[in-house]
């Protein structure tokens, strides 16, 4: 335009490029509340409308985050273990940093006790075999060291609370090098015990989800040339490769189906995949596409009350739909409800 004033008309709605490392539904209301932490562009709430840069609600790398299941509280984090806890209700926020951990750092959520548990093991070794605890949520948080006894010199890279804890807080905890743990009574005196299989790869593990009960877990792995998803009826006693015909690529998440675990998503480097027959000795995955893009998935987070599962993408925005166990629709989630991110 030739004018002296000329006016500009953003253009860009419907263009989704934001990559997001981790996401969470929140369990208060039947809705679309969501929660994602983003590379470069912070941490996005999302709750009616167009998401846009507004509804950041902290800034740096948007690393985990989560919604406490019975508050209105938000729990967000940037790299190295730099926490927020905020409260919904007022806006009011508090602040923790630990300056410990790795750049985008893994960690679990408790609502019940309202604490963070995150790894805190660096790259290069240092502050091997302990994690943090962040307490204090949502208005004086503050962290605290626990020493578990993994004798393991690498980064946890997974780390899950497990829903089933009574009375103590029973984690479970995987490492980068394939080695997973169990730990019991984790807030006094800590009990560790090693799960994992002789044959685990030596690679990373990415993600590690609880089923219908302690017994049943599925644990997954992040690197190639690797065999990527595992799983165990029996606490670890036996596992069993799961894999089958998946292509050879990185399997960021895995989550198992709460009413009826031959049902499993996985998040991959290319989409979601899906199964309803976990339980076979080969199950048979697919591309849970639907109009899904070919695009790295990172996290899947899923609300138990209506099987609402939310699927953070690195590249194309969030996308979410029903998890359900019918034989005509095997997990799909509906890309035609995605969500309509500005690039920020």
């Amino acid at each position: 335009s030739l004018a002296s004033s000329p006016v500009f008309f953003e253009r860009n709605r419907g263009y989704n490029t934001l990559q997001f490392y981790t996401c969470d539904i929140s369990s208060l209301n039947q809705g679309t509340d969501f929660v994602g932490g983003l590379q470069d562009n912070g941490t996005l709430l999302f709750q009616n409308g167009e998401l846009d840069i507004n509804d950041m609600i902290s800034g740096g790398d948007g690393a985990y985050c989560f919604f406490d299941k019975d508050e209105p509280i938000v729990v967000t984090s940037t790299y190295y273990n730099a926490w927020y806890a905020i409260d919904l209700e007022d806006n009011s926020y508090d602040y923790d940093q630990s300056n410990s951990g790795v750049f985008i750092n893994p960690a679990d959520y408790d609502s019940d006790s309202n604490t963070i548990y995150a790894n805190k093991v660096r790259f290069n070794g240092s502050q091997s075999n302990r994690i943090i605890k962040v307490t204090g949520i949502p208005s004086d948080l503050s962290s605290s060291t626990i020493s578990l006894n993994t004798n393991t010199p690498v980064y946890f890279s997974a780390i899950e609370i497990s829903p089933f804890s009574v009375n103590s807080t029973t984690l479970f905890i995987g490492t980068q090098s394939g080695r997973l743990y169990r730990v019991e009574n984790v807030d006094s005196n800590p009990s560790t015990y090693e799960i994992g299989s002789s044959l685990f790869p030596t690679a990373n593990i990415s993600s590690i989800d609880v089923g219908a009960s302690e017994d049943e877990l599925l644990v997954t792995f992040s690197n190639y040339g690797v065999q990527s998803v595992w799983f165990t009826s029996d606490g670890g006693q036996t596992w069993i490769e799961k894999e089958s015909n998946l292509p050879d690529m990185p399997v960021r998440w895995g989550l198992v189906h709460h009413e009826n675990s031959d049902f499993a998503l996985l998040a991959t480097e290319i989409g979601v995949w899906k199964t309803s027959n976990l339980q076979d000795d080969s199950p048979v995955w697919v591309p849970s596409v639907n109009g899904f893009a070919n695009v790295r998935v990172d996290m899947l987070s899923m609300r138990e009350s209506d099987n609402m599962v939310l699927a953070a993408s690195h590249g194309r925005g969030l996308f979410y739909g029903q998890f359900d166990t019918y034989s005509d629709q095997l997990g799909d989630l509906n890309s035609d409800q995605s969500i309509n991110i500005l690039d920020a």
